[in-house]
């Protein structure tokens, strides 16, 4: 990018004040960049997905004896507890991954935006949006 703002300038197209305001902003978004590398390559330790999972389980079998005054109705506000624990923790997990493959839709939906804003605004034919059989992954 920076090479093509340098030949942009060279021909006269935009002022070295639009130059450096390119610059900047192309610093900008190496930082981001890189801050976003490293949440996405900083791994959860592994001691509290442990800590977490035998919780949540200790947590579920121990349901029954915290509502035994609940008579016939303990198993099913036992199951809801533990369902809604459980669904808890894969939440977790999918969230200590902000950028996986099962998050990418949305992400290629922003890439695509923006590219397409770009294309607009210098006067070029704009990238048709994918089939909906490209938008999701099976995981």
């Amino acid at each position: 990018m920076g090479y093509w703002v340098q030949s942009v300038k060279q021909s006269d197209h935009i002022d070295s004040i639009q130059q450096q305001s390119f610059d900047q902003l192309l610093n900008q978004l190496s930082d981001i960049v890189g801050g976003c590398e490293r949440i996405a390559n900083t791994p959860l330790p592994y001691s509290y997905s442990v800590t977490l999972h035998r919780i949540v389980y200790i947590y579920c079998f121990s349901c029954p004896r915290l509502v035994e005054s609940l008579g016939w109705m303990t198993p099913l506000i036992v199951v809801f507890i533990a369902y809604t624990y459980v669904a808890l923790e894969a939440i977790a997990e999918e969230l200590e991954k902000p950028f996986a493959w099962t998050q990418r839709p949305g992400l290629d939906t922003m890439c695509r935006t923006i590219e397409n804003s770009l294309l607009e605004l210098d006067d070029r034919p704009l990238n048709p949006d994918p089939s909906p059989n490209d938008l999701y992954y099976l995981t």
